[in-house]
This record gives C-alpha cells, structure tokens and sequence, in this order.
C-alpha cells in the first residue's frame, strides 16, 4: 500500500511539473544585452522591458527613449528577478545611461528606456566585427575561405579595446591565444543553419 501511494504521489507531482513547465511563458533574454550591461540579470531586466515598449517608432524615425510603466511584483512574476535584484539592475541600467526613474510615489513605477543610447553603445559593441566583415569583404576575391575566415578573425582581435580583449581571452580560458578568443567569441554567436 505505502508503494501505491507513493506511485501515485509521483505521477501528482510529475503532473504538476509538467503543468508548471509548460504553463509559464519562457523567458527571453537578448545575448547583446548581456555584453553590452556586463550582468546577465541586466541584460534580462533591459529585454523584459523592451518587450514591454509598445511602440518601437519606425525605421526613418525611431524612438529616442519610451516609457514603460511596470512593478516590481509584475516584474518578479514574468522574470523571476526579485526586488533587490531588480533595484540592482536599474542601478547598473542608470549608471549605464540607458534607464531613468521617471516616478511611480504611491503608482507603479516608470522608467524611460534611452533607445538612442543603447543603440549608439549596440553599434560601439559591434564595430570590431564590422569592420572586420568590410575588410575580409574587400579582401575576399583574392583569398582562399581558410585564409578570409584567419584573416576575419585577426580583424576583429585588431578592432577590440583591452577591456574585450580581457573579457574573450577569458571566456577562452585564458589560453593567450587570439585564435582561442576568435574561436570562443564565434561560438557564443547564434548559430544558424
């Protein structure tokens, strides 16, 4: 008897994990946002909140900031991240400039999301790989694929400043090797097929 209650206490939970997995919406985080904030939870708080824009402009005239009203509880419950981690991240969003607090005494909070900011600072994190892309481009017609992909990679060693090249040598182990910080860079990219 003690076994039957048990298998059947195993399959209540089971169930109610299942119900718990496939009953929450999944949580989207930008990988840019994460080299761009420096911190995951960061990087997670700036998507929930893009997410949360309405309106995105259009491509001749984007947004240069937009407000988003939202608590901390609203916040929690569609992130996970609590209220101490939450005030964190806007602390590292404002010293960012990319968040201001615009209020909420007695309301939900607001905070105005600086667009154009985080635009200018997502086409800094970028430029290394783009000028490497135009230089291997120009390149390309008189090399073989191994040697536009080397040369790719040296491009992009040449665009970072000493605080990337830090952060790539040691998601690389700390090999010393460019080629080893090239390699752990493209893995972290979207693979796509």
């Amino acid at each position: 008897m003690n076994e039957s209650l048990n298998m059947s206490e195993k399959k209540y939970i089971q169930s109610a994990m299942l119900l718990d997995w496939i009953g929450q919406a999944p949580i989207v985080i930008n990988r840019a946002f994460i080299d761009l904030t420096g911190n995951v939870l960061a990087a997670l708080w700036l998507s929930y909140a893009i997410e949360k824009i309405k309106d995105h402009g259009t491509a001749d005239e984007p947004l240069k900031a937009a407000v988003i009203a939202v608590s901390a509880s609203e916040c929690e419950k569609d992130t996970g991240i609590t209220r101490a981690q939450q005030l964190t991240c806007r602390k590292t969003l404002a010293a960012l400039g990319l968040l201001t607090e615009e209020g909420g005494q007695g309301k939900v909070p607001s905070f105005r999301i600086h667009l154009d900011t985080m635009m200018k600072m997502l086409e800094a994190q970028v430029k290394p790989m783009a000028d490497a892309l135009q230089r291997a481009d120009q390149l390309a017609p008189g090399l073989s694929a191994h040697d536009a992909k080397a040369q790719l990679g040296l491009d992009w060693w040449n665009g970072l400043d000493e605080q990337q090249r830090k952060h790539w040598m040691a998601m690389a182990g700390n090999t010393g090797i460019a080629a080893d910080a090239w390699a752990a860079y493209q893995n972290s990219q979207i693979q796509v097929s």
